[in-house]
């Protein structure tokens, strides 16, 4: 019997060994049919340069430096990652055999219908009813995995650290492409308070050359009032844009993790002096499965319950634990530690539940109606990933053409109001016209950053709806 208590502990690893790897089900098959071309898409040449260093604006670039290492939404996804890599640790460790060191001392008082016999170490009790015991046993345990209950749990922990990671970089793109849009809202909204000023001023202008007509005769009133209205209307709007810069400033604070009353956001760049904007390549359409975070995570989760479905299923399985302990053993403390102290043990032990109220079925339902959810909540994100890619590539075309209009509309404003002023140094034309114009002009190069900096927010949706992961060229 002691020879195969002796070669149990091997055998199991053995058996352990030949449980072989779970068969893993490929959840790309339940994925919901992909286009093969993305609607209307050109592809461009791959760049080397990172997307971000393409709009070549070094404010954006330090401020996202900030934001990696003080954002508190990056923080926390760090934290539930090493949170889910010591739960991998934890479910890895089940493979190994746990050891353990103990110290004994124990007192006993024998009713008169015990053995005297210890049935652990084997020796013999003083016909005392009052004896003493001191143990220093090793004592080893090992549940060898059979059925392959141990690789379920380290597989759905697997997954789920596989997730916990795609989480992160999926929080790190969210959070760097809401900053990269405040930054670029706000940047813009100064340059329309620049314009708004700038048209302010001429409507003054304009107002002053009115009211030396009026006294002169030459205009009417409504026109006077017409001039006032317009120079209200710019106040407000100068008032309007100024409160949503401080907002945007405040905005950028939170992100970046500071304190928004002492926040001191570097003077951003003239959208004069920097006009690059990436143009993403979107790759092909079952590019998405590898490159979208969340995809990664919900495909991930997926696979970790299907693993806890079938750690469930096993549950009916008994369990097998072998016990081993070696030490010291004697009834007087001055002779533990002696050769004829020794004591040794070696068991196994089967156990089997028999009846559980349906506990282990109930298990087996509530991870069966998860891996639904999962896999509905997978085919969902693919879905959703598919649409926000095609609305930033229709988006991106219609953005293109629109702001290649106002450009041509602009110029062609600016080409007018240099013959304006060749005709009023001919003394043709007088200076009402030419305010007017100017007026215009700045209200036209309004509508134009406005185009512009869509088309920036689109470039950056884009980059984000593909994943963060694609090939870009400037």
């Amino acid at each position: 019997m002691n020879r195969v208590l002796f070669f149990a502990l091997p055998v199991a690893f053995l058996l352990s060994a030949c449980a072989g790897i779970p068969h893993e089900t490929n959840v790309w098959e339940a994925a919901p049919p992909l286009p093969q071309q993305w609607v209307g898409a050109e592809q461009t040449a791959s760049h080397s340069r990172p997307f971000w260093e393409q709009f070549e604006d070094p404010v954006l670039l330090e401020m996202l430096e900030k934001l990696r290492k003080g954002s508190p939404n990056i923080k926390i996804a760090a934290a539930q990652l090493g949170a889910a890599r010591a739960g991998h640790q934890d479910a890895w460790a089940d493979f190994y055999p746990e050891v353990r060191l103990s110290g004994e001392a124990n007192r006993t008082h024998l009713s008169k219908r015990e053995l005297p016999t210890d049935e652990v170490f084997g020796e013999t009790q003083t016909p005392e009813r009052l004896s003493n015991r001191f143990a220093a046993p090793l004592t080893l345990s090992y549940e060898p995995d059979i059925w392959g209950k141990i690789q379920d749990v380290n597989r759905a922990a697997h997954r789920e650290l596989t997730a916990s990671k795609a989480d992160l970089k999926g929080i790190r793109l969210l959070q760097e492409t809401l900053l990269a849009e405040s930054y670029f809202q706000r940047r813009f909204v100064q340059q329309e308070i620049h314009h708004l000023r700038l048209a302010q001023q001429h409507a003054k202008d304009l107002l002053s050359l009115l009211s030396l007509q009026r006294a002169a005769g030459i205009t009417s009133a409504d026109d006077m009032l017409q001039a006032e209205r317009s120079i209200r209307d710019l106040k407000k709007q100068i008032s309007v844009r100024a409160s949503e810069r401080e907002s945007l400033k405040y905005t950028i604070a939170v992100l970046l993790g500071e304190t928004p009353q002492d926040f001191e956001l570097p003077m951003p760049l003239d959208v004069s002096e920097n006009t690059s904007v990436p143009v993403v390549n979107p790759g092909l359409p079952t590019d998405l499965l590898l490159s979208r975070p969340d995809v990664i995570a919900a495909e991930n989760r997926l696979k970790a319950t299907g693993a806890r479905l079938d750690e469930a299923r096993k549950a009916f399985l008994p369990d097998i634990t072998l016990s081993g302990q070696y030490g010291f053993a004697s009834r007087t403390l001055s002779r533990l530690v002696q050769p004829d102290a020794l004591a040794w043990h070696i068991g196994a032990e089967l156990v089997g539940v028999i009846f559980d109220g349906g506990r282990r079925a109930a298990r087996i339902d509530m991870a069966e109606a998860e891996k639904k959810i999962l896999l509905e909540e997978y085919r969902q994100t693919i879905l959703n990933a598919l649409v926000e890619v095609e609305t930033a590539l229709v988006q991106r075309q219609s953005l293109s053409d629109r702001l290649k209009a106002q450009k041509e509309q602009l110029k062609s404003l600016e080409y007018e109001y240099a013959l304006a002023m060749e005709r009023l140094k001919q003394g043709v034309t007088d200076k009402l016209e030419i305010l007017a114009l100017h007026q215009t002009i700045e209200q036209e190069r309004i509508v134009q950053g406005e185009l512009d900096m869509a088309y920036r927010f689109n470039a950056v949706a884009l980059y984000k709806a593909l994943g963060g992961s694609v090939n870009e060229t400037p």
